[in-house]
């Protein structure tokens, strides 16, 4: 059986298609999504099916046009009944998690319909478009005349205050907000206050935090396993990308290394061996390698950190 492989689905909110560097863009600068980029496929001629942030994202987790699952706006529920990526992933015996936005709104009146209980763990999964949630922010906390526009309770909001961010809704008053020159708040709905910095901290902000979340999971679901040196070589040479996630989530790197007394040799760029039936395998680990967080701080610094963990290789081979 073909071994499952973990899969990073990133999905940015009000992304114009040429605001990445890699993208073109004259001044942004966006050199991790761009390294991403560079070690794979980018389709520049690739369109969405909607404008609308929802029916948008609905879009991508059924594989489905707007007009065939329904979901035409924000706020409009996902039928009962439409197989989603998460469903689709889980059937190939996957777990999908969510960290993040998903702008799903469940259909409610079709569950009850049907006798599934929203707390039920099929009714949680149709209620989150078929993912098992880590950290679910839609990242509108706002309250109108209706009332809040989403029921839920922030767990932004939770953290803001353990933050000291203080009132009875912190989004609304620091990160949807900046500050004007006397002092008072520039509501972050007014367009024309977009370009004052947020009233918050940088690191405080909604990406840094969520990014701490997946993190924070990835740290308590247990070690990563991946090939330092990518899905595309060259051989021997370290990937940014492995010193990354060292760096990021705290966790060394540990060499590893095998060789079997019988084995078959694949004609590829790095003659990955596979150990024939009954074959005799060692297998050797290296002193783990602790990665500073401090090499985050520029590409210099992960460049300098990659070079590093490569001589800790060459030494054990």
């Amino acid at each position: 059986m073909t071994r499952q492989k973990n899969i990073l689905f990133i999905m940015f909110d009000q992304l114009r298609f040429d605001y990445l560097s890699c993208a073109g863009h004259p001044h942004l600068h966006t050199p991790n999504i761009d390294w991403l980029a560079s070690q794979g496929v980018r389709f520049d001629r690739c369109y969405v099916q909607s404008p609308v942030c929802g029916a948008s994202r609905m879009c991508f987790y059924t594989g489905r046009y707007t007009s065939s699952h329904g979901s035409a706006w924000n706020g409009m529920p996902l039928k009962v009944g439409e197989l989603t990526l998460g469903d689709h992933l889980r059937e190939a015996g996957m777990d999908a998690l969510l960290v993040g936005k998903t702008h799903m709104k469940a259909d409610v009146a079709g569950m009850k319909r049907l006798g599934l209980a929203p707390d039920s763990i099929i009714g949680a999964r149709l209620s989150e478009c078929g993912f098992d949630i880590v950290t679910r922010d839609d990242g509108l906390w706002a309250e109108g005349p209706d009332g809040n526009y989403d029921e839920r309770e922030s767990p932004y909001n939770a953290y803001l205050r353990e933050k000291g961010y203080e009132g009875d809704n912190p989004w609304h008053d620091f990160a949807n907000a900046g500050i004007e020159e006397d002092g008072s708040i520039a509501s972050g709905w007014i367009y024309s206050n977009g370009g004052k910095p947020a009233n918050i901290r940088e690191e405080d902000s909604e990406t840094p935090w969520l990014t701490r979340e997946m993190i924070r999971f990835a740290r308590e679901a247990g070690g990563l396993v991946m090939v330092p040196d990518g899905p595309r070589g060259p051989a021997k040479e370290v990937a940014p990308g492995t010193v990354y996630l060292a760096a990021a989530t705290g966790r060394p790197v540990v060499p590893t290394a095998f060789e079997a007394d019988r084995a078959w040799h694949a004609r590829s760029w790095d003659s990955m061996m596979v150990p024939k039936p009954f074959a005799r395998v060692a297998v050797v680990y290296g002193t783990p390698i602790e990665v500073p967080r401090a090499a985050l701080r520029s590409e210099d610094g992960l460049e300098e950190q990659s070079r590093a963990v490569k001589q800790e290789f060459e030494r054990g081979e």
